[in-house]
């Protein structure tokens, strides 16, 4: 049993927008409401990167590479009978076994204390941190936030070109109010795309769609479902698996809410997924289409004060075939004519097999994050079936996503591709780490001079190395830099406004540090390549040549104009 398919759509895609007119409260007072949630876990799990154990992973890549091996042609499986799930679970029940009981000692299965209610909370503050727990899910599902190129068709013969982006809404209901808030754009939502709609992307980029039979948390449907519905459900299933709190936020959580001028009252807060079309003229969109809405996000997300042979084989599998279609706004691109056709790729197999190794693990811990969702108390023979179903998908993996999610794993690599997706990678690795990369308030005291007030960013900087050449990129700013650091006195005394996580004042030095290890601890990838990696680069000017590609990090001050 998980959870229906009806259920899924009905909250990704809402049968109506809520009439706007209806609502006593313009949005901006939204924005300034305060909410209480009786289950503080649901609030603090959204910025919380889920953690699972060791042997919980281990027992899983076993069972993937069982099932694995077992499909594999030389186990010569007779061909009169059909290859499925059902049909490996006689040979697989052991393993299944393993991990189920593994995954019965999780302690949230197993609650020891009544929940507790949170601390008042403003949905000013909720907003970017829920924002951030979609758009890290999967970098193609960062992009249909910011907006793709599209078009859209009611009949097959009338196509109307525009952007289809992903809307993200925030949702509260009460006995006396009911509204919707669009995350990304900050205001009231605009009519959703019907279902029944048919839609062609410019680029065949899209999330690789899950059939009904592999979604594990949906139920199968008594009919075919409309490609725009089964791709929110492939979507929600990916948004679960990365951050699993999101299935309470979908299903509706209870709280307590108080709005500028009003009483507390008790309401439901949900999330609701749905697709937004905006017909552009095809002249128009390279101006206004995507930048219009790409500057809306970045708005919210950074300024807010297996066996060596299954790793072989998924390094050899694995392609992205198309690139982004749209790249994240925040990185203006420098000098275009040599990052469009400069390319690189990994120079060091060994390199190319830690990177693939690490996105198994990460396809395996989405994995178990599903898992954790189902029923798992009840008897274990009744589990194996899902399990086995898990791990059944997870052998047939391509690793569309994992390579979506992290470019270094496609064969080559254009520069102007690598950026932005360098840039999502390190944001989505810890919500901390995504406020420093925008810069938050600050005052600085240096050696020699006063204190002064501005804002204190994390400055990530790509250096691409080779021969007699060296370019030095800072990947938020989106421009050169002469070097590859900020010079920042590392025995300064910084005071960051208003910030729980550093709330005393700190050197220089203690802070990079302690922001650093919140990056490395979630991104072993950028950890790897802040170590620096061996690549070939190929330009029009001249052919392949061996290089060094390294990400610099460290933190830069910038002073307010008027004190």
């Amino acid at each position: 049993m998980g959870v229906p398919s009806q259920a899924i759509a009905a909250s990704t895609l809402p049968a109506s927008i809520p009439d706007q007119g209806q609502i006593p409260h313009p949005w901006e007072t939204m924005r300034q409401g305060v909410v209480i949630f009786r289950d503080r876990t649901l609030l603090h799990s959204l910025t919380q990167i889920p953690t699972i154990s060791e042997d919980v992973l281990r027992a899983m890549q076993q069972l993937v590479e069982l099932i694995r091996m077992l499909r594999s042609p030389e186990q010569g499986w007779n061909s009169n009978h059909p290859l499925s799930p059902e049909a490996l679970i006689p040979y697989s029940s052991d393993e299944a076994h393993d991990l189920i009981t593994l995954l019965q000692q999780n302690p949230s299965l197993h609650p020891q204390q009544e929940p507790t209610p949170s601390p008042p909370v403003l949905i000013e503050t909720l907003m970017p941190e829920l924002l951030w727990c979609i758009a890290r899910s999967a970098y193609p599902t960062m992009q249909l936030i910011e907006g793709v190129r599209a078009q859209a068709s009611q009949t097959e013969n009338s196509w109307t070109s525009g952007i289809l982006r992903l809307a993200v809404l925030l949702a509260v209901k009460t006995e006396t109010a009911e509204w919707c808030l669009d995350l990304a754009m900050g205001h009231p939502p605009q009519q959703f795309v019907e279902e029944n709609c048919q839609i062609q992307l410019e680029e065949d980029w899209f999330l690789q769609t899950s059939s009904e039979a592999e979604l594990l948390l949906a139920e199968p449907a008594s009919q075919p479902l409309p490609w725009l519905t089964t791709q929110l459900q492939t979507l929600t299933e990916t948004l679960i698996s990365t951050t699993p709190v999101l299935q309470s936020w979908l299903q509706g959580l209870s709280v307590e809410l108080m709005l500028p001028g009003g009483y507390w009252q008790s309401g439901e807060l949900r999330l609701k997924l749905g697709f937004e079309f905006v017909p552009y003229e095809l002249d128009d969109l390279p101006l206004m289409g995507v930048a219009a809405f790409s500057q809306a996000i970045d708005a919210e997300l950074l300024d807010e004060p297996g066996t060596a042979t299954g790793q072989h084989e998924i390094a050899d599998s694995l392609r992205l075939e198309n690139p982004p279609l749209t790249p994240v706004a925040v990185v203006e691109m420098p000098l275009p004519a040599l990052m469009t056709t400069t390319i690189v790729q990994l120079a060091n197999p060994d390199t190319r097999e830690t990177i693939a190794r690490l996105a198994t693990q990460r396809e395996l811990a989405k994995s178990v994050n599903l898992l954790r969702l189902l029923p798992l108390i009840q008897p274990a023979e009744d589990c194996v079936g899902q399990v086995v179903r898990q791990a059944y998908r997870l052998s047939e993996l391509t690793y569309h996503s994992a390579s979506s999610n992290f470019s270094l794993l496609q064969p080559e690599l254009l520069i102007d591709e690598l950026l932005p997706k360098l840039l999502w990678h390190i944001s989505r690795s810890s919500y901390l780490g995504m406020q420093w990369l925008g810069g938050v308030p600050a005052t600085i005291l240096q050696p020699t001079v006063d204190w002064k007030i501005g804002t204190l960013r994390l400055m990530v900087v790509l250096e691409l190395k080779a021969a007699a050449e060296r370019w030095l990129i800072d990947l938020a700013a989106g421009r050169f830099v002469e070097s590859e650091g900020s010079g920042m006195d590392a025995i300064a005394i910084a005071q960051i406004h208003g910030s729980s996580a550093f709330p005393e004042p700190l050197l220089i030095q203690s802070l990079q540090a302690q922001l650093l290890q919140s990056i490395q601890a979630t991104a072993p990838e950028i950890a790897l390549l802040m170590q620096g990696v061996a690549v070939e680069w190929l330009t029009r000017s001249h052919d392949w040549n061996p290089g060094m590609l390294t990400l610099h990090a460290s933190l830069e001050f910038s002073s307010n104009l008027f004190e």
